[in-house]
């Protein structure tokens, strides 16, 4: 079991201290700023890591393809990208209707440009939301557009059931305009991999590719993974027939204890047929990407020269998050894009490399929060950006940027000083059904600012029993609300609360709060272990909340939250 009061620090470049907070438990102590023998955490002296509450610039060229809190959707998240053999782009990415949550139902929807991404065409339904037990919570959207063989022409989405049964496919034949019914991938099992693994399978997300050369050309190669039993898996999904049925190619099965912890993988081939592979790290035993390759069509994976499958790049500095990969047009160079900064999602940046190693670092492109993205081919000379990115947390909206190929070799530039990691939150409160957006907010704060009002919270009861008292200044008709009471709090996917809560004045009124991305705004001085006791080494990041390992089904300990904020 994990201590509900530990620190996990990991390393770190020089001037930079990155703590991750494990454990539910723990995440409610790190919320309202209490540690294990409920004293609170002082924060008065320390550091802070936070700066005038401004707008991010957005990136150049910037065109919002999905843009959240608009239409009765909360946020849009998860995207993923693939130009067609028409020069189309198409988009795909989760809608979460009532919010930013992972564990609330959601549907996948897509757009397409037809000029380079300069505009887009009308939303369309990929797959549907749950209802009423019909069908599945569809996530994590893998897109794919054959030139080739016997489906050419059709666009196709690959996709995650939240529920457990496995992979499904959606199929377009009018350049992703319209999309048929998702239907079960069918991955028949292997002696590595059995259907309970199989059920559990996350793809991507992003994109596949279509091999283009080699004996294996015309191949389609998805990557998934998945933890279960204690062990990380992760494969390469294959068809030999364009996308009409499927079966599990390289399989590696890593062990937590002695390798790096895969999840969230992208692919991309060079031009010479290999596939480039890179994961998200997950992993409390060294803190960099992850790196892959397969040279043999996504049969097997390549040995490193350290005998290993899987490389951590240690100069590939990123936060926990997942990651997009592309070839350019050329075939010359893979890119890498991922946030830059080595604790939050923010500056997203580029990395090129021939090989699929020794990455060197490339432009800043998105320099204010970021988060998930993909890559896609414009034309010859574009690459197109699809990214997560907001004013002040990185769930705002999806933009589209356009960048020129010749940029690839422009020296990285320093990413801004003036972050307001306070503001970085991402969460609402309703009352009543009015929205009060979340502004300020640290790990090991006692309070959370909304836009007209404040909450506090008291956890010496147990996380089934929290005392919060709730301050609006204006409930909707001109009169202030107060409000005290005693709540359980859901942490399956970040921290919420749906309840009704009664008034001095004996009126009910409905409360739907929901909370994400929380960020350490305070780190500890030069020497010190921090403002909450037991330091030990630990794990990435900090970016969301995850079950105990010990009582979790993944058996794998993951930092904070795997896919809440994804």
């Amino acid at each position: 079991m994990i201590n509900p009061a530990t620190w996990r620090r990991t390393d770190a470049p020089r001037g930079v201290r990155r703590f991750a907070l494990v454990g539910p438990a723990l995440a409610m102590l790190a919320l309202f700023g209490q540690s294990a023998s409920g004293a609170v955490c002082d924060t008065t002296d320390a550091p802070q890591r936070t700066g005038p509450a401004v707008p991010a610039p957005r990136a150049e060229g910037a065109v919002t393809i999905f843009q959240g809190d608009t239409d009765g959707v909360d946020t849009y998240r998860i995207p993923g990208a693939a130009t067609t053999p028409t020069g189309a782009i198409v988009v795909a990415a989760e809608q979460r209707t009532l919010s930013p949550l992972d564990s609330d139902p959601h549907s996948l929807v897509s757009r397409r440009s037809t000029d380079g991404g300069r505009t887009w065409g009308a939303k369309a339904e990929v797959a549907p939301v749950l209802t009423e037990g019909v069908g599945c919570i569809p996530s994590d959207p893998v897109l794919l557009a054959p030139a080739t063989g016997p489906t050419a022409g059709e666009v196709l989405i690959i996709h995650h059931c939240r529920e457990g049964s496995g992979l499904r496919i959606s199929r377009s034949s009018d350049d992703g305009a319209s999309w048929s019914p998702p239907e079960p991938l069918g991955l028949g099992t292997t002696p590595q991999v059995p259907q309970s693994v199989i059920d559990r399978f996350r793809p991507g997300p992003g994109h596949g590719v279509e091999l283009t050369v080699g004996p294996s050309a015309g191949r389609l190669v998805v990557a998934a993974d998945t933890s279960a039993d204690g062990k990380a898996t992760l494969v390469l999904v294959v068809s030999d027939d364009g996308g009409r049925s499927w079966r599990i190619g390289a399989t590696l099965i890593s062990d937590p204890d002695s390798g790096p912890i895969h999840d969230e993988t992208a692919i991309a081939e060079l031009a010479d047929g290999t596939l480039v592979l890179s994961s998200r790290n997950a992993s409390s035993k060294a803190s960099g990407r992850i790196f892959a390759r397969s040279s043999d069509g996504g049969a097997s994976f390549d040995r490193w020269p350290s005998g290993q499958a899987l490389e951590v790049d240690p100069s590939v500095t990123v936060p926990v998050v997942q990651g997009s990969l592309l070839t350019t047009p050329d075939g010359d160079r893979a890119v890498f894009a991922s946030p830059s900064d080595p604790t939050y999602r923010r500056g997203l940046a580029l990395w090129t490399s021939t090989t699929g190693a020794d990455w060197a670092p490339g432009p800043l492109i998105v320099p204010g929060p970021a988060a998930y993205s993909d890559l896609v081919a414009v034309d010859d000379d574009t690459l197109g950006l699809v990214v997560e990115t907001g004013d002040r947390n990185p769930y705002e909206r999806i933009d589209f940027v356009p960048v020129p190929t010749s940029r690839l070799d422009e020296p990285r530039t320093p990413l801004p000083n003036d972050f307001d990691v306070a503001g970085a939150v991402a969460g609402r409160l309703v009352v009543d059904g009015k929205r009060f957006s979340i502004t300020r907010f640290c790990l090991f704060s006692d309070r959370v600012e909304l836009d007209g009002g404040y909450l506090t919270a008291d956890i010496s009861g147990g996380l089934d029993a929290v005392k919060v008292r709730l301050h609006l200044d204006d409930r909707g008709d001109g009169r202030p609300l107060d409000l005290e009471g005693t709540v359980a709090l859901d942490l399956t996917s970040g921290i919420s609360y749906r309840g009704t809560q009664t008034d001095d004045e004996g009126v009910a009124h409905e409360l739907d709060l929901v909370m994400v991305n929380f960020e350490p705004c305070v780190e500890p001085a030069p020497g010190e272990t921090g403002v909450c006791d037991n330091p030990t080494s630990g794990t990435d990041g900090a970016d969301s909340l995850a079950d105990d390992p010990a009582a979790g089904p993944s058996g794998v300990a993951e930092p904070l939250a795997p896919r809440f904020t994804g």
